[in-house]
């Protein structure tokens, strides 16, 4: 994964179906699960209903309760 530096800040985003539409840019957003930092490039997982974005579909699946830990 591209690395994330401390300087960088978290875009704010508005997730929709399908694509998310960037509010205030920023490099990355913040998996709602893990804290880990996701690059907008490689950011594919995400909820409209919550507005969190995730690292992968695990992350994904966690947040909703299907897989844990």
């Amino acid at each position: 994964m591209t690395q994330v530096s401390a300087n960088d800040k978290a875009a704010v985003l508005h997730f929709g179906d399908g694509e998310f539409l960037v509010m205030s840019p920023g490099t990355h957003a913040r998996c709602a699960v893990t804290g880990e930092a996701v690059p907008l490039s490689r950011l594919r997982y995400w909820s409209v209903e919550a507005q969190e974005a995730y690292l992968g579909p695990l992350q994904y699946l966690q947040a909703k309760g299907v897989v844990t830990g």
